[in-house]
């Protein structure tokens, strides 16, 4: 999460980090308007990041509202094809900084 949050920063971004699940829901659900880019992971130490993603959806139904990429250690082949169908990123841990902002602009939502 540091990593993460360390390399966002350089690029510029603000960055809003929560550790649990419910910790990352009450932050989309309180905030003022939608996040540029949510970037979970599937491991959480109360819920899965699908519930996650659901409780996003239910918020934001639109990708263009909310766009979530998810960064797991769980490369499976399974979990990248239901990314896919769910309409967000999906990028694998290890994962450099270059590699990491690659893979998360083509995702990041910019206001007007």
């Amino acid at each position: 999460q540091e990593f993460i949050a360390g390399v966002l920063r350089l690029e510029g971004a603000i960055v809003v980090a929560a550790s649990t699940g419910a910790e990352a829901l009450s932050l989309v659900n309180s905030a003022a308007s939608p996040y540029h880019l949510v970037v979970l992971d599937l491991r959480l130490p109360d819920i899965t990041g699908w519930d996650v993603l659901a409780g996003i959806r239910r918020t934001y139904p639109s990708a263009a509202d909310c766009p979530v990429v998810i960064l797991t250690a769980s490369g499976d082949d399974e979990s990248g094809r239901r990314a896919a169908g769910l309409g967000v990123g999906f990028l694998t841990k290890p994962i450099g900084a270059r590699e990491l902002v690659a893979g998360l602009t083509p995702f990041l939502r910019r206001d007007p």
